[in-house]
Order: structure tokens, then sequence, then C-alpha cells
């Protein structure tokens, strides 16, 4: 407004009469002290705890961010207590990203994790406090009472996936031919074991072993092993090595037992087989299992997560129903042709040693979301971590019964966990 008044001035001041000086001061003088514009009040966007029991040995920080990438507010976490994060910037649909980073570092190792979790709303109140496992196994078994002996039948079209153990003990062992014979702890509190065994057709078949006693010695045929309660038929296209986990709890926080685990039937213990189904057991006797399942495609993996009680059959698409479009960051962009919950995307910068991992992990619901910028005291003190020298590793779709808001507020705001979540996650390179 001031460089426009002086110009009206300039031009007026040859044609003007000298009784006109007077007013024109005056008008001068009123362009001159024009109000400023009023300075914005910062507003609270974002409010956090950090309880006694969080881990501050590391460099820890907490960034803002609005959904189009913009820094909003940063502070330095050394110490816990309560953080106010405040800016004077217009947020847009009142969502913004949070971005957890630490720097963990001993004498030869150093990790800079970055976690962004994007769309929460305005006005949140998170805490951090030291993570509580929520499923704890006591090892308290008592006193080694003897040892258990088995001696059994393998298939003689070949095994798929064979385990014989306890909470206690997963014991010893040798073969001789399709004979094996397995020595195993007794415990005062793990006494039960079970042996699991697929055959190269893909049947299961089990052997419970109840309240086993010092010097106790079983010899089986594998005739003699037991059908088991269900068997969930899983199809897929063709797939690599897959890998499964089936532990069973039974109820008591103190004994577990895996119907299915073929990590010792893969490589480099076995050799590399390509397979389009699985059959996998479970008995009636625990109400509770632990499913995992990793799949690996040439275009794409495929994950299953099951903490329920016995999972139902499902089908693996021929092609992932994800793709990513664009894998630069400031560009990132995907397209999805069946809705999921949310979506986990990590970015890295490559390093020359393996003992300097720079991580940039985000979680966001369905939308593209970004982060353009870094905090100047941040950038000073990493200069290494600059936005510009991240690229895209992989992401993972996630379809879940279990919600994306459900997720922060497990993990920062106190809401309970469900007991039972199912995960189908499609991983893509």
């Amino acid at each position: 407004m001031k460089h426009v008044c002086l110009a009206a001035v300039t031009s007026l001041t040859s044609t003007l009469k000298p009784f006109f000086f007077i007013a024109l001061t005056l008008f001068i003088f009123g362009c001159q002290n024009d109000p400023a514009e009023p300075e914005k009040t910062p507003v609270q966007i974002f409010s956090l705890t950090v309880d006694a029991s969080f881990d501050l040995s590391k460099d820890y920080w907490v960034m803002l961010h609005d959904t189009n990438g913009k820094a909003l507010d940063a502070k330095q976490i050394k110490s816990a207590g309560d953080f106010d994060f405040q800016t004077t910037e217009t947020v847009s649909g009142d969502q913004i990203g949070v971005t957890l980073f630490h720097h963990d570092s001993t004498a030869t190792d150093h990790f800079y994790i970055f976690n962004s979790y994007l769309a929460i709303p305005v006005g949140q109140h998170w805490v951090l406090k030291k993570k509580n496992s929520t499923t704890t196994y006591s090892n308290n078994f008592g006193a080694k009472t003897g040892t258990f002996t088995v001696r059994y039948e393998l298939p003689p079209s070949g095994v798929v996936m064979e385990t014989f153990g306890g909470s206690g003990s997963l014991g010893s062992y040798s073969v001789f031919g399709n004979i094996k014979r397995s020595s195993l702890d007794i415990y005062e509190k793990s006494n039960d074991f079970l042996l699991t065994i697929a055959d190269e057709d893909g049947n299961v078949k089990y052997k419970y072993f109840e309240d086993v006693v010092d010097k106790q010695s079983v010899t089986l045929n594998y005739s003699d092993l037991d059908l088991f309660d269900h068997v969930v038929d899983i199809s897929f296209p063709p797939a690599t090595d897959p890998y499964v986990s089936v532990s069973a709890d039974a109820g008591n926080q103190q004994n577990y037992f895996y119907t299915y685990y073929n990590g010792f039937n893969l490589p480099p213990y076995a050799p590399s087989a390509s397979r389009t189904s699985l059959k996998i057991g479970y008995l009636d006797r625990f109400k509770k299992y632990n499913t995992y399942i990793q799949l690996n495609f040439k275009d794409f993996g495929f994950t299953y997560s099951n903490t329920a009680s016995i999972p139902a059959s499902f089908e693996v698409p021929d092609q992932c129903p994800y793709r990513v479009t664009n894998k630069t960051w400031d560009g990132f962009s995907y397209q999805a042709d069946k809705p999921f919950n949310m979506r986990s995307t990590r970015f890295g910068i490559p390093s020359n040693s393996a003992y300097v991992a720079m991580s940039w992990n985000f979680l966001a619901p369905d939308g593209v979301y970004k982060v353009l910028e870094l905090p100047e005291a941040f950038e000073k003190k990493y200069p290494q971590l600059a936005i510009h020298n991240f690229e895209y590793a992989t992401s993972s779709f996630i379809v879940s019964n279990e919600s994306y808001t459900d997720v922060i507020k497990s993990a920062f705001m106190g809401a309970a966990l469900p007991e039972e979540r199912e995960d189908f996650s499609f991983n893509i390179w």
C-alpha cells in the first residue's frame, strides 16, 4: 500500500496547486501508517505425553506435517513429560502426519529409523511408553524330571513338514533312513508333547503325548499317527518355499505347541520346492492359535496372519490387486482394485556398511499423503538423512478386521488390542 500511495503523490505533485499540499501531506501520512496484518496466534494441533518408562537413551524426535508434506512443528524429546505441538498454518482437512524418529547407536552400529503415521486427526493426544508383550509365556517350567524318547517312521513319500516338541524342549534327534529318534527333556510343568508331520502330498497327521514320565519310550509307525480334527486347505499360484508357523496356546500362558512349523524343512536345511497348496491341521483341544503364512511369487508377496482360533480356508489371487504406479518420494502413487484398511510403505537410504541402517516407514489409510520437509535443526544434525536420498523399498496393502484408527488407538492411545485379528497382506517390491 505504501508504494502505491507514494507513486500517486509523485504523479500528482506536478499538477496540483500549492493550496493542496496540506491535504496531500495528510494523505501521505495516512498511507504510511496503514496498520500491519495482525500476527496469527499459534493453534495446538497435537499433544504428547512421554512416560518415564519410555526409552530415551536414543536421540528421539517428533515431527508434524500437513497432508501436503509441509513441516508444521517438531521437538527433540530429551526427557519424560508433556509436550504441545502448535502451528500458525491452516491445516487442510483437519489431518496431520506424525513422524517419530530415533537414532540408536552402539560402538559399531547406527540405526536411523523414521516411523510416520499419516492422516491423523488434529487434536489427538498420544502417549509414548514402554511396550509390553500382549502374550507372555512363562519360562518357569520347574525342575527337570527326566527324558522322553520317541522312535517314529517318516512317511515313505517324503516330508514337507515335521516338528516335535513341547513348551520346554525341542530336544535332540538322530535319523537312520526313514526312522527318526527324538529325545526330549521333561519338566515339572512341561510334560506334554506334540508330534506333527505333513507328507509330500501335503496330508497332515499328529500324535499327542500327555503326562509323560521319565524314561518313557514310544515306537510309532507312520500309520499310527492320528488325523487332525480340522484341516484348512489353502490354494495359491505356484510359490517357492512357502513358510508356515502355527502355534497352539494351551490356555494357561505356560504351555504352547507348534501344530505346523516348516522352518526346518526349507533351505538351507532342505532342498527348495515350489508348491500350490497347503493343508494345515488344527486340534479342538487348543482353543487359540497363532497362524502365520508367507508366500512369495514373481511379482508380489502374500502374508496371512491370524491370532484367533481356526481360520477359514481362503484362496490367494493369481494377480496382485494392488500396484505401485510411482515409486519416487515426491510422486509416490498406487492403484488399488480392491479396498484395503491400511498401507505400509518403506523407503531407505542404501549403505555400504552392514552396521548402518537408514529406514523411513509410512503407515497410512487409503489416500496419498506426503512428507516433503524436515526441520532445519534436524537437517543440520543429520545431513546424511536428506529426504532426496531415500529410495523406494517395499509396500504392503493390508486387509484386516482391525481398522487403521484401531491400530493408532492401540499403539498410542491406550486402547486394548482385539483378541482376534486376521490380516491379509499383499507385498510389492
